[in-house]
């Protein structure tokens, strides 16, 4: 049997917890709309002629979603805000759409430029040309003494 996605939706979304790293995990998937689903991780390579949504679509509770995701989780232990961030890039060619994946405690525009960069490697190495390129960056925000956690996706739909 073959499972040929004809259909992805884009999400993202953070969280913070006093708890743990996995709380944090937990509410940046429920920020991201897929907090009651579960995932199953991916490599990044799409198929020809994929719809991209922007926005996920409604979730039933308990349903597997296939997913290519960045997820960025730190523990702020000092005095000030810390930022993460969790991104995506998808580059779509004539013959597949191309995913990369990036965690980084790095400025954003450090995370674009490093999204763009996989990229052209990945499409160079397979001899194929970019057509298009989507950039998706989570931030997350935590504070001192909590537990941050940032997450960027694509869901496919199979």
């Amino acid at each position: 049997m073959t499972l040929l996605p004809k259909k992805a939706y884009i999400a993202k979304g953070s969280g913070i917890s006093d708890v743990s790293e996995l709380n944090a995990f937990d509410k940046a998937l429920l920020d991201a709309g897929i907090g009651n689903a579960s995932l199953v991780k991916c490599t990044s390579i799409l198929p020809s002629g994929i719809k991209i949504e922007d926005r996920m679509r409604d979730v039933t509770s308990g349903e597997i979603l296939f997913s290519i995701y960045a997820k960025s989780c730190a523990y702020n232990d000092g005095e000030a805000d810390i930022e993460i961030f969790a991104g995506l890039g998808i580059a779509i060619t004539d013959k597949m759409g191309l995913v990369a994946e990036l965690e980084s405690e790095r400025r954003e525009s450090h995370v674009k430029s490093r999204l763009s960069s996989l990229l052209r490697e990945m499409a160079e190495s397979r001899g194929l040309n970019i057509k298009e390129m989507f950039i998706i960056i989570e931030k997350c925000v935590i504070p001192p003494k909590k537990y941050g956690c940032a997450i960027a996706t694509v869901i496919v739909d199979v």
